[in-house]
């Protein structure tokens, strides 16, 4: 079973890289336990959102994805986990300019495509996404360990 992790975000905006940085921990705890070759993990990193989602996910039966959210209503780096109901997310999710992930994967299964079945959508809560830094806040930065261990549990204990 080919399973992607696609972490999101912007690695110029501070907080809002979270998804691209947890993404990569997430994948390299996971690819190294893999005693499996059938169950081959890969990663991809993406910093745009819309109808080039598509190109990316297709071929996979699984997709986990990590993006940061900034709703004010969780701690940060409390990570929340999305559906197309929950109408949480960053721009790359729900976009009222593009396509949306869950457009994107309609779109997708409606021509044909091979979409993921199992789609895992992790949000991560942020502080600062709007200011131009390399760098997480240390109120994420301090919580990153807890996200990548978080979303390894909820993977690990649903089978995703």
């Amino acid at each position: 079973m080919k399973t992607l992790i696609l972490g999101m975000g912007n690695s110029i905006l501070s907080d809002d890289a979270v998804g691209l940085i947890a993404a990569k921990r997430v994948f390299e705890a996971l690819n190294s336990a893999i005693r499996n070759p059938q169950s081959a993990i890969s990663l991809r990193l993406s910093e745009s959102g819309g109808l080039n989602l598509l190109d990316i996910i297709t071929g996979y039966d699984r997709l986990i994805v990590i993006d940061s959210i900034k709703t004010g209503k969780f701690a940060p780096g409390e990570v929340v986990e999305i559906d197309a109901k929950s109408r949480l997310g960053s721009h790359r999710l729900l976009s009222s300019h593009d396509v949306s992930l869950f457009e994107a994967v309609d779109m997708g299964r409606k021509l044909g495509s091979k979409i993921p079945e199992k789609i895992k959508i992790f949000g991560i809560e942020i502080v600062n996404n709007t200011d131009f830094n390399e760098k997480l806040t240390p109120a994420i930065e301090k919580e990153l360990d807890n996200i990548v261990k978080e979303i390894i549990q909820q993977i690990k204990k649903e089978q995703i």
